[in-house]
This record gives C-alpha cells, sequence and structure tokens, in this order.
C-alpha cells in the first residue's frame, strides 16, 4: 500500500477563480454558508459550516457570493498518493 500525502493551501473566496485541479476538502475560520462548485460543475451550497471543522467535498470553485461575509481564511487541501 502506498503512503498518502497531503498538499494544504490558503485560498480566497472567489467568483472568477476555477481550479483546474480540484480540491478535496476545506475548513473554514468562521461558522457559516459555503458556496462552491462541485466536481460536475454544479453550484452547491454547504449550510452552517462550523470553523475548523474538516469538510470532505471536492470543489472547482469557492464562490465569495453565496459564502458568509465572516468566512476570510479557507484552508484548502488534496489528498495525493505518491510513488
Amino acid at each position: 500500500m502506498q503512503p498518502i500525502g497531503r498538499e494544504t493551501a490558503n485560498i480566497t473566496k472567489s467568483d472568477d477563480t476555477t481550479y483546474t485541479t480540484p480540491y478535496d476538502g476545506f475548513q473554514v475560520d468562521a461558522e457559516g454558508d459555503v458556496k462552491i462548485t462541485d466536481w460536475d460543475g454544479n453550484a452547491v451550497t454547504i449550510p452552517s459550516c462550523l470553523a475548523g471543522v474538516p469538510y470532505s467535498f471536492q470543489f472547482t470553485k469557492f464562490w465569495s457570493t453565496g459564502t458568509a461575509a465572516g468566512i476570510s481564511t479557507i484552508l484548502a487541501y488534496r489528498f495525493n498518493k505518491t510513488d
């Protein structure tokens, strides 16, 4: 069995940024609704996300519109198999 690596990035809310390689999940710094675009291109709102809790939703966009105003820091992550 191969080990799984973890890549993390601090990202910002944006209605214009689309990631070509999707992220596998996120954590936010404040409670509130989060709007993402999922792997299939659907805009999805996840209600009442809690600060510091990991959410495992693949996404290519983390929207500003539709995401709670109080959320300012987003930690996004990807899991990658290593050789």
